[in-house]
């Protein structure tokens, strides 16, 4: 026999699934006919493999959208993701709110590899701590008559930071008040879906009684009234308040 065997084919590596001829032919022999007979190469759909796409840890809302996975692999085609097991996309899925998500993922099957059905991963969003900068207590207060405010504002990441002169009744305003005293400023911040609550806190603010002037009358028993004190002839308050220290001059 001679000759040498050699084959003849269409099919090219990662040609498409389907069924291809093999043509064996070259051997020759000087005292025999050789016959050679076609093959058939079958070349079947892969399955595909998938390295799952892995849920990212200690995500807390921060107001902005976050990827929730580091992106999976696979040998064929594309991952394609969902976070309602309906739209797919290649894209990564992010979201903002705090909450617990379902990550769907999953590999469309094409003329030459099976799908891979649709599996899925859980990502939480944790709320977040609001972090506050305190309002600050206004010094210097004096009683002017009018109503002046207690603090400076202050500030909060998350909310709205919420103020009170009682502990119960809340409001964005600046609390301010009049009378000469000593007044307890409450803040806090309301929870929410996306962050917990800050707890109240308080600051003490005082408002100091002002200086009050009165003029004496030689032929009055009592003097004029200055602010809301008055004073005898010997310099000796009449009647008290609790916003003036009294003083006075002899006209």
């Amino acid at each position: 026999m001679g000759g040498k065997l050699s084959y003849s084919y269409s099919y090219k590596k990662l040609d498409k699934v389907g069924k291809y001829t093999i043509t064996p032919s070259g051997l020759t022999a000087s005292n025999y006919e050789i016959s050679f007979a076609a093959g058939t190469l079958t070349v079947k759909k892969a399955d595909v493999s998938v390295e799952a796409p892995v849920a990212k840890e200690k995500l807390v809302y921060s107001g902005k959208s976050q990827e929730l996975v580091t992106a999976g692999k696979t040998n064929f085609g594309k991952l394609l993701y969902s976070l309602d097991g309906e739209k797919y996309s290649a894209e990564i899925p992010a979201a903002t709110d705090a909450k617990t998500y379902t990550v769907y993922y999953k590999v469309e099957g094409s003329d030459n590899w099976n799908a891979f059905e649709a599996k899925k991963v859980e990502v939480k969003i944790a709320k977040a701590d609001v972090s506050v900068e305190a309002p600050v207590a206004k010094e210097k207060l004096v009683y002017s008559g009018k109503s002046q405010e207690l603090v400076t504002a202050g500030k909060t990441n998350f909310g709205k930071l919420l103020y009170s002169l009682d502990g119960e009744k809340y409001s964005a305003e600046i609390p301010a008040a009049t009378d000469a005293k000593t007044y307890t400023v409450y803040y806090k911040v309301e929870g929410s879906d996306n962050w917990n609550a800050f707890e109240a806190k308080k600051i003490e603010v005082k408002i100091e009684k002002t200086s009050a002037i009165g003029r004496m009358s030689p032929r009055a028993a009592r003097v004029t009234r200055a602010v809301d004190r008055s004073f005898d002839l010997k310099g000796r308050p009449v009647r008290g308040s609790s916003n003036a220290r009294g003083a006075y001059y002899k006209k």
